[in-house]
């Protein structure tokens, strides 16, 4: 006993195998095929309904990596000093910021894995936090002298003495 004829193709279910990448090729593989004018209509409304998938699940995917570079911000805000276990704690802010430029070159060069992207934004956070630490605490030695010598009577050098006002002693 038939209904009556289905007037819409079943949404495919998203699929959930495969990194980012291949399901991003895939992605725009069907979308490149369905701008093709010779294409069946049943052809086309599978690939469609495929298509549909595949970007349930890059969504899907995007989200996740979202909300874990929201807490490795928030973990890298929360803890500016960073840590021993992540290796940056005691090495000088020399290298921490030549640290970060190189992962920063890296993210910039692109055609990187989302895994890797969200790996090197986690380090690039950690180690900005470590510097912006380091940073804060030598203003903070320099705001303490300064306010020593501030205390302590010292003034500032006395000014340079003023030009002679003879004009024909100038050199211009």
């Amino acid at each position: 006993m038939t209904t009556g004829p289905q007037s819409e193709t079943p949404a495919a279910a998203p699929p959930d195998l495969g990194s980012f990448e291949r399901l991003q090729a895939e992605l725009e593989a069907a979308v490149a095929k369905l701008g093709q004018e010779d294409l069946p209509l049943e052809e086309r409304l599978a690939l469609h309904a495929r298509a549909v998938g595949l970007h349930a699940r890059l969504e899907e995917l995007l989200g996740e990596a979202r909300g874990r570079a929201a807490a490795i911000e928030q973990a890298a805000g929360s803890d500016g000093a960073g840590d021993a276990a992540g290796g940056v704690a005691d090495e000088p802010y020399e290298v921490l910021h030549a640290r970060l430029q190189a992962v920063v070159e890296r993210l910039e060069d692109g055609g990187l894995p989302l895994a890797e992207v969200v790996r090197l934004h986690s380090e690039a956070h950690r180690l900005a936090a470590r510097c912006d630490h380091l940073l804060k605490t030598a203003q903070g030695r320099v705001d303490r002298v300064t306010a020593r010598r501030g205390d302590s009577g010292s003034r500032d050098p006395a000014p340079p003495p003023d030009p002679p006002e003879d004009d024909e002693e100038a050199p211009f």
